[in-house]
């Protein structure tokens, strides 16, 4: 990235050398032209910060994502729900979203979270004082099965799993008892307009109906939501 910086800089010093040159030689300057080369390298130099620009955005989901997985793997659920987006909390309170984290837990269902990659990030869209963007993540999702009675009745579990992530995406050890996942997932990320403090909503088929309770009407157009 800097490289590209520096050979935008090199250009724009080149240009004004060469501008320079002509006048003093009294030759005549093609002034459309002139401006047509400004334009571009303000294209180049605008591409070129919106580049960086991303790329900032995915090194924080990344750490906020590994951080979320640590946390809810040691069953930490007040950090868990702490980056959940507030307004999620409308339609399903704090205490009711850990109560219900907490059954399927006790359940005999144990997950366990490693997502370790950040797929790709879309654009950030302004509305209002609030900042949004979507990005797509993946990682390795293992479900460990502790109770008799889900031992017993694999079969619509993993048809669940298949059907959420992909047939190919799921595998079952009958040794260890547990579904291993190659897990991709999506997750909106809501932030203050000059705040890098962002907030979280997994996005999934099973939350869609949710969205335009949650996201102004024209952030899911321009994101694609």
């Amino acid at each position: 990235m800097q490289k590209l910086f520096g050979t935008l800089i090199e250009l724009t010093l080149n240009l004004n050398l060469n501008l320079n040159l002509n006048l003093n030689l009294n030759l005549n300057l093609n002034l459309p032209t002139m401006k047509k080369t400004f334009a571009i390298l303000f294209l180049i130099s605008t591409i070129l910060l919106s580049c960086k620009h991303k790329d900032n955005n995915a090194d924080l989901f990344l750490k906020d994502i590994k951080n979320y997985s640590e946390a809810y793997n040691k069953k930490d659920w007040g950090k868990v729900t702490s980056i959940i987006y507030p307004k999620l909390f409308d339609f399903m309170s704090k205490q009711e979203m850990i109560n219900l984290l907490n059954l399927v837990d006790s359940m005999g269902l144990n997950i366990h979270l490693n997502y370790d990659k950040i797929d790709s990030v879309s654009e950030v869209a302004v509305s209002g004082n609030e900042q949004f963007c979507v990005f797509y993540y993946s990682g390795i999702l293992k479900l460990i099965i502790t109770n008799d009675l889900l031992l017993s009745s694999l079969d619509p579990l993993q048809a669940q799993n298949e059907q959420a992530y992909g047939k190919g995406n799921v595998k079952w050890d009958e040794k260890e008892k547990t579904f291993t996942i190659n897990a991709h997932q999506a997750m909106i990320a809501v932030a203050g307009k000059d705040s890098a403090n962002w907030k979280y909503i997994e996005y999934k088929k099973e939350n869609q109906d949710l969205m335009p309770k949650l996201l102004p009407e024209e952030v899911r157009s321009r994101l694609k939501l």
